[in-house]
């Protein structure tokens, strides 16, 4: 076998000693991120599908870890190794490498040492497999061409903000022969987010996708790249009317992976089964299922608004602890008490002496809020901003003057943006303003009852699954979701609750904020508090 003629041909053993020349910031720069040899393997199995190709291409080969896995797979399954190979790489030093490496190989391998955007569209291949580029266009003008050739050819218009990934995948697809097999493995964030929308509108239109997978964000799969991938297989042929739809793959899971993908009983056990009605554009396609409750169930956005934390555009200049109000004595009128970093609010309840607490450690607690006429010791400071350039950064020029803060009002409940396994939601008793560090929710309702009754939903387990069918996930487990994110979350209607219920929702929801502001242990109220949403769930 030529495992025997190679020792390492069936390993990722040629990344891992070009990781350790190259070292982690030239591969980020480059954007080269080698896939796990576990996951190139499925890809490769549903590739072949238990045949030999004429023709594949893989457009970002790297050192050729996903062609060499296609071989090995073949050789596994007793196929023939007599196809041709299209191999583009854009790194002339990685593409000389890969030569190299693949010399034992007895695929016959056409090289393209350039850009895959900038090969011909025309070529047709019956297998494509790759784990493209994971970064945004470099030039505008490169943005522009390959925006343009994309629409040309394919009839598609992308926004200008579309990850390179995206392009490369639309461009596969058109490439696919009729009867192909396809699989990319990318980053999930666009089917999660909004400005993926037009991406899943036109995977749907295509109409190929028959495996969506995504893996658990907990353990990224690309140890340098903060972001939860996903795996998409494609068959361009008659569509089975379903996608078989996995959310949290884990690595030890992929021999299952494997079997599922050639085992109709064993894919039914494994996926999810959704019909191809389900792929909306609008849907997050990698959300849980979704919770049946007793009670209407209405898009959160109609309790309550959410909006972003202030935006300075530069922290570090705009934001002060003590220490630095005492260095540059500046006026305690042009200084405003804030809520600017989520660690400063460890709990379910914020207070003015919590803040204080802050404050007295050192942490940033002050932003810079100029009232005119501007005192002497503002003005030096603000003369010192303009020398260390703050009025040109993004935010700080759009603002006149450009020191001048956003006005918003304090939003009584805050909810963490970035959070770990479970969303944080934080009841303001502190009357401060937040910044990006927290979205501020507002009820629609401001009556104390309301505000009571919505924290005890909030501060639910209800609440997390609603929520989280919204989230966005990134590599180690990091859940973030956007204000629109969470206007889109369907809740129970609050309004339609008995009023029994509501009162003792009401009443457990006073006890825990009180067991907060008192500093005692809230384990046994939240879990009365679970109980009394439990009935709400029927039978899924």
């Amino acid at each position: 076998m030529i495992s025997d003629q190679w020792p390492v041909w069936q390993t990722e053993q040629p990344e891992e000693d070009w990781c350790r020349e190259l070292g982690r910031d030239v591969r980020k720069q480059r954007a080269q991120y080698f896939t796990p040899w576990s996951v190139a393997t499925s890809m490769a199995r549903w590739i072949l599908g238990g045949k030999s190709p004429k023709h594949l291409l893989d457009p970002a080969g790297g050192l050729g870890l996903l062609v060499r896995a296609c071989e090995a797979e073949a050789v596994r399954q007793g196929l023939a190794v007599s196809w041709n190979t299209t191999l583009c790489e854009n790194d002339v030093q990685i593409a000389e490498r890969a030569r190299q490496i693949l010399a034992p190989l007895r695929q016959f391998i056409h090289y393209h040492e350039g850009d895959y955007l900038q090969q011909d569209w025309q070529t047709r291949f019956d297998a494509i497999i790759a784990n493209p580029p994971y970064r945004s266009f470099r030039k505008a003008e490169e943005r522009e061409k390959e925006l343009a050739e994309l629409k040309a050819y394919t009839g598609i218009t992308l926004s200008g903000f579309s990850n390179v990934y995206v392009i490369f995948l639309l461009k596969a697809l058109h490439q696919l022969a009729p009867g192909g097999r396809c699989a990319f493995l990318i980053p999930a964030e666009f089917l999660q987010s909004d400005y993926g929308i037009e991406v899943r509108r036109i995977l749907v239109n295509e109409g190929s996708l028959r495996w969506l997978i995504g893996f658990d964000g907990r353990a990224p799969l690309f140890a340098d790249a903060q972001t939860t991938s996903c795996l998409l297989l494609f068959e361009k042929s008659v569509s089975l009317g379903f996608v078989r739809r996995i959310t949290g793959l884990q690595l030890d899971q992929l021999t299952q992976l494997n079997h599922a993908l050639h085992d109709e009983d064993a894919a039914v056990l494994l996926a999810e089964s959704c019909p191809w009605s389900w792929l909306q554009p609008e849907r997050k396609w990698l959300t849980q299922a979704e919770l049946k409750i007793s009670v209407a169930q209405i898009p959160f956005r109609q309790l309550a608004r959410v909006r972003r934390g202030l935006a300075t555009g530069a922290n570090d200049y705009f934001l002060f602890d003590t220490e630095r109000v005492s260095e540059w004595q500046l006026p305690e009128a042009d200084l405003e008490p804030v809520l600017a970093r989520a660690q400063n609010v460890p709990g379910h309840v914020m207070t003015g002496e919590l803040w204080q607490r802050q404050c007295d450690a050192q942490e940033p607690c002050w932003l810079l809020q100029v009232h005119e006429p501007v005192q002497p010791m503002t003005q030096a400071y603000l003369q010192e901003g303009v020398r260390q350039g703050i009025p040109g950064r993004h935010l700080p020029r759009h603002r006149r003057p450009w020191y001048r803060s956003e006005q918003t009002k304090v939003a009584p409940i805050l909810m963490r943006v970035f959070n770990r396994e479970e969303l944080r939601f934080v009841r303001n008793l502190s009357g401060l303003r937040h910044l990006t560090a927290f979205h501020g929710i507002y009820p629609l309702d401001s009556s104390d009852a309301f505000v009571e009754l919505l924290m005890a939903f909030l501060w639910s387990p209800l609440a997390q699954h609603c929520f989280l069918n919204q989230r966005r996930e990134y590599g180690g487990g990091l859940i973030k979701l956007e204000p629109n994110d969470v206007h889109a979350a369907l809740v129970p209607d609050l309004h339609a609750l008995e009023p029994e219920r509501v009162e003792a929702l009401r009443h457990c929801s006073r006890r825990l904020l009180t067991a907060c502001l008192q500093n005692q242990p809230v384990d046994r109220l939240r879990l009365e508090l679970a109980g009394l949403w439990d009935d709400l769930e029927q039978d899924q």
